[in-house]
């Protein structure tokens, strides 16, 4: 579809005031990412995106694990398949297909049980200035994966609405 005049200026303008921070020179322009094998991060995304990170993940209800942690950012959790509990702002809510998962920056974050295989899509939104990026843990015990419990969905499966 033609873009109008109007338009094909005001994208030149928001273009024209992207910073371009994180592509090396001579390599092309990536507006799709393959998170396949390896996350969306810094050195995989376009050069106009901000975002911290972005992929998926996958927590088996046999021998699933996770950790514990927090990020310098806000994070979400779109869950496309399988049931689970998991914990943020300090409370545990059961997940399905179609939520998503809202964590501020600071708040820990976990998947603490797993009903069915839990596969999710994750975006780490823009670091706060001076943030770090990735897992952070607030002691070295929580930064190891711990064992996530498979259990039979529990009679009182709700989501919120």
């Amino acid at each position: 579809m033609e873009r109008l005049p109007a338009e094909r200026a005001l994208t030149a303008q928001v273009r024209a005031h992207t910073t371009i921070t994180n592509r090396p020179q001579g390599v092309p322009p990536m507006p799709v990412v393959n998170t396949s094998n390896a996350a969306m991060k810094a050195d995989r995304r376009p050069e106009w995106s901000q975002v911290t990170a972005a992929g998926r993940f996958r927590v088996p209800r046999s021998g699933g694990t996770f950790d514990r942690h927090y990020h310098d950012c806000d994070e979400y959790w779109l869950i496309y398949a399988g049931r689970a509990k998991v914990m943020t702002e300090g409370e545990e809510f059961y997940v399905g297909p179609g939520d998503i998962v809202c964590t501020r920056a600071g708040d820990e974050h976990d998947v603490v049980e797993v009903y069915e295989d839990l596969e999710a899509f994750f975006f780490e939104d823009v670091l706060f200035e001076g943030g770090r990026a990735g897992h952070l843990h607030r002691s070295p015990e929580l930064a190891e994966r711990h064992e996530v419990t498979g259990r039979d969905v529990p009679a009182g499966f709700v989501r919120r609405a």
